[in-house]
């Protein structure tokens, strides 16, 4: 990547109408919530035969004591509900084991989005790490099926995607100052001080703001019009490029 290198922007990165949500997400997100609903029915349905056959074989054996059990007929019944009991129970353990296939899978994109978030760009990391907060708190809740906790890291998932398809403008820290930041898609990020005194960019390759070569007047006319949703004249700004 080769810093400093001034490029004209006749116009900001398409806005949200442009974004595109990818095939592979939705087809993913779609198998597992089908999976993880016929599972959740499929728990639910063998639950109550469970308990069914331990109601049938509690009374069964309660009437035994009257010496039921002594007839060949009775003692027959007792056994197949047994046995119908120990493939119940096989059943619910297999599916029982997919569902924690799920999580396991739902846990392990919730930690790639994280490590993402800390290696892209440094926009609106405060609401991006909570949302990655809430993902994982998510996951241990029991009012939530397993389908409800995937959808929201596929939802998460496609957020993130979407800000490479979207300008937007936040307040950052930057030392001891807030600045507002100018972002257009996943291109760079700018930076100007109150009053357009000063301006700056984020450097990839230095992982820092730094300050010099980028016009305040440049920023704050496309902050401008992102705030105003609309499509700015051309402006300078300076952008990373790969030179290779």
């Amino acid at each position: 990547m080769r810093p400093g290198c001034w490029l004209l922007l006749l116009c900001l990165v398409a806005g949200s109408a442009a974004a595109r949500t990818p095939a592979e997400a939705i087809d993913a997100a779609a198998a597992i919530n089908r999976q993880a609903r016929a599972a959740q029915q499929r728990i639910d349905s063998l639950a109550g035969q469970r308990h069914r056959v331990l109601e049938e074989i509690r009374l069964i054996e309660l009437d035994g004591t009257a010496n039921a059990l002594l007839n060949r007929e009775l003692r027959q019944e007792v056994t197949e509900l047994k046995q119908s009991l120990a493939d119940i129970d096989t059943d619910l353990r297999a599916v029982t084991e997919t569902q924690t296939g799920i999580i396991s899978l739902t846990a392990a994109m919730i930690d790639s989005l994280e490590r993402f978030i800390e290696l892209d760009l440094p926009f609106m990391l405060p609401e991006r790490r909570a949302a990655v907060t809430r993902l994982r708190e998510n996951l241990g809740r029991s009012d939530l099926s397993v389908s409800e906790k995937y959808s929201s890291v596929v939802a998460a998932y496609l957020d993130e995607i979407r800000y490479g398809h979207s300008n937007g403008v936040h307040r950052h820290k930057i030392g001891s100052r807030y600045v507002d930041v100018l972002r257009l898609g996943r291109a760079g990020l700018w930076f100007v001080t109150a009053g357009g005194t000063e301006a700056g960019r984020w450097d990839r390759q230095q992982h820092q703001w730094v300050r010099g070569d980028t016009n305040p007047e440049s920023v704050l006319a496309a902050i401008e019009a992102v705030r105003d949703s609309r499509e700015p004249p051309g402006v300078l700004l300076p952008l990373e490029v790969d030179a290779r």
